[in-house]
């Protein structure tokens, strides 16, 4: 009656096409041939395979924000700077530290969050230029008394017997750039020092720390015994520049004591004259027929009343052994 959809070929076969059979992947093929436990952990493997890619993929597109290392962080900061560290890891890092930016800004930074201040105390003596002197003291000097005590302590240290000639210099320098009481002391050992550039580098010190601090540490200096010939000469000079009507007496005292260092009495006899007053010109009237010649000078100049006494280098003396 009505037509089949099927029909059949010669060979008595059906034409009808036959279902295909689904296309198996490798892995369901291989699926299919394993136990219940071998194939769960393969699958397993399989997703963490993909998941680790998927990782992969993030990490590297992906730029951080918190880093020094991006460009547009470096152009806010000014400069490349890297995050500071709790410590100092080596060596040459406080010098970094000094020499980075805005005057050591960041070795500020650190001396507040660690107690550095000793570590950078010691870099003085092996300062070599008055620039890098200056960051470090002034570093130093917002940390306080106690962080200027540890300075001067180093400082004092490397002018020592036995210390190289370089930081004696450079200790000397630093100490008359952090100035104040602390540093009299130490500067007066230096004018004894053996090198004439350290004792020019003590003298004009102490000058520039003035009368107020530094005459009496003076006076005393001139009446020690202990002090060699030359740190006492050199006090004598710097009582003459310094002092007033309260150091004619010790200039005096020292002039007296003849059987003492010839360069001492010297220098008490022009030191007289350097003061400037009356009074201590009077004192020298009694020196008239000393037995050194350039005493006889001085007092006769007194006697003269020179108002202006001739000029003098404070540091001719220094020349002298």
């Amino acid at each position: 009656f009505g037509s089949s959809h099927s029909s059949t070929r010669k060979d008595g076969r059906s034409s009808r096409p036959a279902r295909q059979a689904p296309r198996r992947t490798r892995s369901a093929r291989a699926l299919r041939t394993m136990s219940g436990f071998r194939r769960s952990a393969f699958v397993m493997a399989l997703l963490g395979v993909a998941f680790a890619k998927q990782l992969s993929h993030i990490a590297t597109t992906q730029a951080p924000n918190d880093s020094y290392d991006n460009k547009d962080d470096g152009a806010s900061l000014g400069t490349r700077s890297q995050p500071a560290t709790d410590s100092f890891d080596t060596a040459d890092e406080p010098v970094k530290l000094v020499n980075d930016g805005e005057g050591g800004k960041r070795a500020q930074q650190m001396v507040q969050s660690q107690d550095e201040a000793a570590r950078l105390a010691q870099l003085l003596p092996s300062a070599r230029d008055d620039e890098y002197r200056g960051k470090l003291i002034r570093i130093l000097r917002k940390e306080g008394a106690k962080a200027l005590t540890q300075a001067v302590e180093a400082l004092t240290q490397a002018l020592g017997d036995g210390a190289a000639l370089a930081d004696r210099r450079s200790a000397t320098r630093s100490l008359g750039m952090i100035g104040g009481v602390r540093v009299v002391q130490p500067l007066i050992r230096a004018l004894g020092d053996a090198d004439i550039s350290v004792r020019k580098e003590a003298v004009e010190a102490l000058r520039e720390i003035g009368p107020g601090l530094a005459v009496e540490p003076l006076i005393q200096a001139l009446g020690d015994a202990s002090l060699s010939g030359i740190a006492r000469a050199h006090a004598a000079t710097l009582l003459g520049m310094l002092g007033g009507a309260d150091v004619v007496q010790s200039l005096e005292q020292a002039l007296q004591q003849r059987g003492a260092d010839a360069r001492v009495r010297r220098r008490a006899a022009h030191a007289l004259l350097e003061v400037g007053l009356v009074e201590a010109w009077r004192a020298l009237e009694a020196f008239q027929d000393d037995a050194e010649a350039f005493v006889r000078k001085q007092a006769a100049e007194a006697v003269a009343r020179i108002a202006n006494p001739p000029p003098f280098d404070e540091c001719s003396i220094c020349q002298e052994r």
